[in-house]
């Protein structure tokens, strides 16, 4: 799986790599061209605190992308 993280100030982390939404959508591009069952799930781990319009579009930029393998996992689990 990947793990993407949304801290609560709305900056992302792609598997602990820091990044901002154009290279989201530059990994969600590389992962569309996989067949869907073929695909990796993203697991998102959102901080407790962050503002709900950062996992929006997340969720908004998967879509665009057809990615259907998302999940979330404990933000308080490390």
């Amino acid at each position: 799986p990947i793990n993407l993280k949304i801290d609560q100030s709305g900056a992302l982390y792609w598997n602990d790599t820091p990044v901002d939404e154009l290279g989201l959508k530059a990994q969600f591009a590389v992962i569309a061209q996989q067949a869907q069952d073929k695909q990796p799930e993203i697991q998102i781990k959102a901080a407790d605190a962050v503002a709900y319009q950062y996992v929006a579009t997340v969720l908004a930029d998967a879509k665009q992308y057809n990615l259907v393998k998302i999940g979330f996992t404990d933000s308080n689990s490390q």
